[in-house]
């Protein structure tokens, strides 16, 4: 299960889809196939094929994940809201926007009640990556600008504990912001990530 994330950061294909048949295989035991662990691992082989270009299959999982964990969780845990922003990534890709929009606001609302700011700005920049494959860059750029925005605010939060999870959100977010031309917010991040990577104060 682990393994399919490893190798999905590593853009290790071969190794995630075999970490994939290797948990679904587990999954047919009795003991494993209805609680919580097994949602997650339904997330991770959603994600894995997200990463790899099937939204279609990754929203199989999904759905799989989602039904144990409503299920199973509290409404406002946040696996819920980690969730609900992969299952937006997916159906944006398959160009369900309005259905996207919609999972993308119910991660917000969760991210926001378990005061999770990465995570929302994480959310924040996946919703702009959809309004540009929605509308443009030029019908889009209002709402994508009011995205970018958002997730910034989140990200340079005086506040945030400096630690290697925020050097990860900041190295994953800051590609995001040089491509819409945020320059100077992608080179603030990257200085910020290369700071604790490096274990500069």
């Amino acid at each position: 299960n682990e393994m399919m994330g490893v190798c999905r950061k590593m853009s290790d294909r071969e190794g995630a889809y075999a970490s994939l048949d290797r948990t679904l295989a587990l999954l047919e035991r009795p003991e494993l196939k209805e609680g919580t662990g097994a949602g997650t691992a339904y997330v991770n082989a959603g994600t894995v094929c997200t990463a790899f270009h099937d939204p279609e299959k990754g929203m199989v999982f999904f759905e799989k994940a989602r039904d144990l964990y409503e299920k199973n969780l509290k409404e406002d845990d946040g696996r819920l809201g980690g969730l609900y922003n992969n299952m937006g990534q997916a159906l944006s890709e398959l160009n369900r926007f309005s259905e996207a929009f919609l999972y993308f606001g119910r991660a917000l609302d969760i991210m926001s009640r378990n005061s999770r700011p990465l995570e929302e700005a994480i959310t924040y920049v996946n919703m702009a990556q959809a309004a540009e494959a929605q509308w443009g860059m030029e019908d889009g750029e209002e709402q994508i600008s009011t995205y970018l925005q958002e997730a910034e605010k989140r990200l340079v939060h005086p506040q945030l504990p400096r630690d290697g999870y925020y050097a990860f959100v900041c190295e994953k977010c800051a590609d995001a912001f040089a491509y819409y031309g945020w320059f100077g917010t992608s080179s603030l991040l990257r200085e910020r990530a290369e700071h604790i990577d490096t274990g500069e104060s």
